[in-house]
């Protein structure tokens, strides 16, 4: 299915000109995709307040693998600095979907206080990977 316009011109009185094969448009409608659908759902990702003081919370949703009823999800959660250092990181092994908060105290591993800055927060499952940006405020 194509459709035809006319062209529009103003001039002299007249509006409109005659037929012009210059904007014909093919028009196709649909979209077709080979994508695989993976045995795994999306997992979910939010932090908040944003930009934050002293402490971060991360709110998190892991999603049960289909079909994989005994196999255990290994997630972790990663915290870098602007430069891509990492600062900070978190892991859980689950064998379900979980739904759950982890308060980050704005301390590296080490337990020394980071300084304020932009922070970037991963969260890794399986082959799956979430990001999200924090800023830091003293």
């Amino acid at each position: 299915m194509s459709n035809r316009f006319w062209l529009v011109t103003k001039g002299f009185g007249r509006y409109d000109s005659t037929y012009s094969p210059v904007f014909y448009i093919k028009r196709r409608t649909g979209v077709e995709e080979n994508i695989p659908h993976s045995a795994f759902q999306i997992p979910y990702l939010e932090v908040y307040p944003n930009p934050f003081h002293k402490n971060l919370t991360i709110k998190l949703q892991i999603p049960k693998q289909k079909g994989a009823s005994s196999q255990k999800s290994v997630a972790s959660i990663k915290i870098y600095d602007i430069s891509g250092r990492l600062v900070k990181s978190f892991s859980l092994t689950t064998d379900n979907c979980v739904l759950g908060t982890i308060v980050w105290d704005g301390t590296d591993d080490s337990g020394y206080i980071l300084p304020s800055g932009v922070y970037f927060i991963r969260l890794q499952v399986v082959d799956k990977c979430i990001l999200k940006k924090a800023v830091k405020l003293k």
